[in-house]
């Protein structure tokens, strides 16, 4: 059934199966979700594999565009610019950061303090594939300390980066630092996730801090609306999406305003035909 808030939407962020960790959809259940409701494409991924294979499938399967990336959590190969180039060269559209298995997840989700290293070179020759195959680096599970030097360095390298989930714990950046981010570089965008606000969420956060967050950023011209959906506990896709969608424009954001940022920018960072 077609949601007119969804019509066109890109979600780059839906969480698949197989997976180690519960998922409710497969690629292919979600591919045909999202046609069924007016979008236009979406991005999934896995923790625990490169999912660009499984997005190539999926979409041979159901005609609907899905696109795939790699997360770069040590049992994916890690900070390892060998395999972001093999990545890259299947045709992986966002390339995360650690998640799982990065400093900050375990030092907030896992009880285990852990500093984070200083970015090495690796992370300038990361920086580097990504801008030259025109994907995206996301920053995963960084800490805010590592956020803001990915960001510098991206733009050295001159590099689209996409701030995972930027209110969420990880990396938890004030208003104040976001605001610093995005004045600093002309190719950073904020994802703003419908699984941080909605009920069932460990730790879910309210909507009005999101919207200034929004606003503090540049407005819809530096965010992206993204789902990070498919847990079983959470509502099923892509209502998720559609209620967090309609929580932004009933905290005062313009409807045509939530529109881009659910096809608009999704499109510029996937370098999509607008």
């Amino acid at each position: 059934m077609s949601v007119p808030l969804l019509q066109g939407a890109i979600d780059v962020h839906v969480h698949t199966r197989p997976d180690v960790i519960a998922r409710r959809y497969t690629d292919v259940d979600v591919a045909r979700l999202a046609e069924a409701a007016g979008m236009r494409a979406v991005v999934v991924k896995c923790h625990h594999e490169s999912t660009v294979g499984r997005a190539a499938a999926a979409s041979a399967a159901t005609g609907f565009p899905v696109y795939g990336g790699i997360v770069l959590n040590r049992w994916c190969g890690g900070l390892d610019p060998a395999v972001v180039e093999a990545s890259l060269a299947l045709g992986a559209r966002i390339v995360w950061w650690p998640t799982l298995s990065s400093p900050a997840h375990a030092t907030v989700f896992d009880g285990h303090p852990t500093p984070e290293p200083p970015l090495g070179g690796e992370a300038r020759a990361i920086c580097r594939l990504v801008a030259e195959h025109g994907a995206v680096l996301a920053t995963g599970h960084a800490g805010r300390e590592t956020v803001q030097a990915l960001v510098a360095l991206a733009a050295e390298e001159g590099t689209r980066i996409l701030v995972t989930h930027a209110d969420f714990l990880v990396p938890d950046l004030t208003f104040e630092e976001q605001a610093v981010l995005a004045g600093a570089h002309d190719d950073v965008w904020f994802e703003r996730c419908a699984y941080m606000c909605l009920p069932g969420t460990p730790h879910p956060k309210p909507v009005g801090p999101v919207v200034e967050a929004i606003r503090a950023t540049g407005g819809p011209a530096r965010n992206v609306v993204s789902s990070d959906l498919g847990q079983p506990e959470l509502p099923p896709y892509p209502d998720g999406l559609v209620s967090f969608a309609g929580a932004l424009v009933g905290h005062g954001l313009a409807e045509d305003d939530v529109r881009a940022m659910l096809t608009c920018q999704p499109a510029r960072l996937l370098r999509l035909d607008p």
